[in-house]
């Protein structure tokens, strides 16, 4: 595979302490990226693995903890990122709890999944988001939202998909400050 090099400074990947978010973290590392910001709630040692396999292509790895539930978290997680890493060429919104924890039939749906639900996804992305925008670069920028969808139709209680359609209501490519985008991408497993 071709490797497509770049010149962002810098990026913070929430999540990225193992999966999908550290699968993003090694590709941005492994394209050029000279600073990325590791971030883990629980799990330090796996944001370590990770901040290893990055430095492993020559990128700066930076840690931070934070549970992006709390606004107060996002606020110091992106203060300390500004200090470590300077202003941001890219951010991802991956983040979110265990599988088990998370996802629930429609029916099954507790008003404290529904809550714990937004708070981790639609909330999280919508105050990192304007965190993220005031910590750009002045052009370039690029605010990336990970959204986990069903693959066979919409699963009752996917913030990720009510955010994507929130998405598509403001532009299919969401212009967050002058030169700097959103976007949604959804895995899939097919």
């Amino acid at each position: 595979m071709t490797v497509q090099l770049t010149t962002i400074p810098s990026a913070l990947i929430t999540g990225s302490s193992r999966g999908i978010g550290r699968g993003i973290a090694i590709k941005l590392a492994e394209c050029g990226v000279e600073r990325i910001g590791v971030h883990y709630l629980k799990r330090k040692d796996e944001a370590e693995q990770t901040a290893r396999m990055v430095e492993q292509y020559g990128a700066r790895a930076v840690l931070f903890q934070a549970d992006v539930t709390r606004a107060e978290d996002i606020s110091r997680m992106f203060g300390e990122a500004r200090e470590a890493i300077g202003p941001l060429g890219v951010f991802v919104a991956n983040a979110r709890p265990d599988v088990e924890h998370f996802y629930r039939p429609a029916l099954d749906l507790t008003p404290e999944h529904w809550r714990s639900a937004m708070d981790s996804q639609a909330t999280a992305l919508l105050l990192s988001a304007r965190e993220a925008a005031a910590t750009m670069v002045e052009k370039g920028g690029r605010i990336v939202a990970v959204t986990l969808r069903q693959v066979d139709g919409l699963e009752a209680g996917d913030p990720g998909q009510l955010w994507d359609q929130r998405r598509r209501l403001w532009n299919p490519c969401c212009d967050i400050s002058p030169g700097n985008l959103l976007d949604a991408v959804s895995p899939s497993t097919r």
